[in-house]
């Protein structure tokens, strides 16, 4: 995505009733924060649309990982180059046509909440995955622990180090 690019901010004047919940969570967050939060469910929503809350949520959890653990937003952490596979240009128009009109679109931004307002992170701090069906290079890196599958991905964070 270019620099000037991103998905379009949320234009609560057309939303129905059903889609109402988001404007609640949405108040008292600054329009950076509206954005971080609708790029991360942008981004969810790209890589798993067709799954389950649990593995949404766990993709999103990757993200918040990946933001603590460097000193940049949520939208730089995304964007960083070959990341996040589903903002490859074979994929990036239906996310940028993505509205919460969509259901699955909802379920991933309300995936997004969840994994933000959790008390606990349910991959144990991973800031890696894949998809079932790719081998990776890293996969079985010595430096990354394998700490389960939600859905069609298997979660990574770092290996602690023995001393």
């Amino acid at each position: 995505i270019a620099k000037n690019t991103s998905p379009v901010l949320f234009d609560t004047a057309k939303w129905n009733h059903s889609e109402r919940f988001l404007y609640e969570k949405l108040q008292g967050l600054s329009r950076d924060d509206i954005r971080a939060l609708n790029v991360m469910a942008c981004t969810v929503y790209g890589e798993t649309r067709n799954q389950h809350h649990q593995a949404r949520t766990a993709v999103a959890h990757v993200i918040l990982n990946r933001s603590k653990n460097t000193p940049t937003n949520i939208p730089k952490v995304i964007f960083k180059r070959k990341q996040f596979t589903c903002w490859d240009d074979h994929n990036r128009s239906a996310i940028l046509a993505a509205s919460p009109k969509d259901k699955a679109f909802l379920q991933s931004f309300t995936a997004c909440v969840c994994a933000i307002k959790a008390e606990t992170d349910m991959t144990h701090g991973a800031d890696h995955y894949h998809a079932t069906y790719t081998k990776p290079y890293w996969r079985n890196s010595k430096r990354l622990k394998n700490v389960g599958r939600f859905g069609s991905h298997i979660f990574y964070k770092k290996a602690q180090r023995r001393l």
